[in-house]
């Protein structure tokens, strides 16, 4: 018996139990219940198990500089992360919870961080897919903006 078949309906289960609990969590929230954050990471659970099923890497380590700040974001480059969620046009979800952090960085703020960590910045499309290296920003046409990884 191959491992899918065997695997299939487990899975099946668990993504089913992580619905349930989301939506169960969601009305948690709503009625401002203390325990929040079991809430919250039942709702977490959905989404990574969304995003494995359309294909995202369950091992990639991403540091989202909007929560921790640029500094600590640039110093976990060097335990491990290779991602840091880069090219964000406008944050809120952190700032209406109170967060102190800018909102926005600048690309070039970003790949100067990457290198000052050591590594090399790499622009990837939402699939982490690398593309080229970005134009100058006079012929550059204006699209939406790419992820910044590292290499």
């Amino acid at each position: 018996m191959d491992y899918l078949t065997f695997l299939a309906a487990p899975f099946l289960a668990s993504l089913i139990l992580t619905g349930i609990h989301a939506y169960l969590g969601v009305h948690v929230v709503e009625r401002g219940v203390i325990f929040v954050d079991l809430s919250l990471a039942q709702i977490a659970a959905l989404g990574a198990s969304v995003a494995i099923l359309y294909g995202a890497d369950p091992h990639a380590s991403t540091a989202y500089w909007v929560s921790l700040g640029l500094p600590l974001a640039q110093v976990s480059l060097s335990y491990g992360v290779d991602d840091l969620h880069g090219t964000i046009l406008e944050e809120k979800i952190f700032h209406m919870a109170g967060a102190t952090t800018p909102q926005q960085q600048s690309v070039a703020a970003l790949e100067h961080a990457i290198r000052e960590a050591g590594r090399e910045p790499v622009q990837r499309d939402s699939h982490y897919r690398h593309i080229s290296p970005r134009q100058p920003t006079k012929t550059r046409a204006r699209s939406a903006p790419a992820e910044l990884a590292c290499a």
